[in-house]
């Protein structure tokens, strides 16, 4: 009878780990959400296509890195252009702009190096996009475009602090070479006081004094 007792109890100890595994337990976490299906970027031709949505009102890129923007999907055609806003002619002034690797004007994504871009720092361009949808009609978008100065601070500080310890060794050494000259100097008049004395000035000479000569008076 204690037999099948303990051969119940450890029945329904080894069902209940199984049930409730760690496997088990994340899964019955996770049955909680639910994955929302990737909703796609409206395009020309679509209900809740806006095209003064294509692109934010303005981006901010460093002088060092890589811009990247992307048109909608499904068109005809893309054409990208980067002009100058400030330029003194009644029409915008048109940038020629150096493209990343073999990335053309013509493309959904505008890619450009800001090093090798042809684009100024601390000047502000406008891009604009124009796309046509499959019947020839054109929607058409503009931003801003700021490069801004990139500044590495970190690597300011340790420039600075390169500058500060090489300065320091350079003083360093500086009072080595003195005292070593001054410990050699001091060894070399211990071992030859004369040359210490060589340095004063010689004695005054003395001349002996004259004995007065007393007239002999004649008898």
């Amino acid at each position: 009878m204690k037999k099948l007792c303990l051969i119940l109890l450890l029945s329904i100890l080894m069902l209940t780990g199984c049930k409730n595994n760690i496997q088990t337990m994340l899964d019955d976490y996770n049955s909680s959400f639910s994955i929302l299906p990737e909703k796609p970027l409206p395009s020309p031709g679509d209900i809740d296509f806006v095209a003064s949505e294509m692109l934010y009102s303005e981006y901010y890129v460093a002088s060092d890195d890589t811009l990247n923007i992307s048109g909608p999907y499904n068109c005809n055609s893309y054409l990208w252009v980067v002009t100058k806003p400030d330029s003194t002619t009644d029409k915008d002034e048109v940038v020629n702009i150096n493209l990343y690797d073999s990335y053309t004007l013509n493309e959904r994504e505008f890619v450009t190096y800001i090093p090798d871009s042809g684009l100024e720092v601390g000047k502000t361009y406008r891009l604009t996009l124009t796309v046509t949808d499959k019947e020839g009609n054109e929607y058409k978008d503009s931003c801003g475009l700021v490069i801004y100065k990139h500044y590495d601070f970190n690597q300011e500080t340790l420039e600075q602090e390169a500058k500060r310890l090489e300065a320091e060794r350079k003083r360093f050494e500086e009072m080595a070479e003195k005292e070593k000259e001054k410990a050699e100097k001091e060894k070399s008049e211990a071992e030859n006081p004369e040359e210490k004395d060589s340095g004063a000035d010689p004695p005054a000479e003395t001349t002996p004094d004259k004995k007065t000569e007393v007239p002999q008076t004649e008898e």
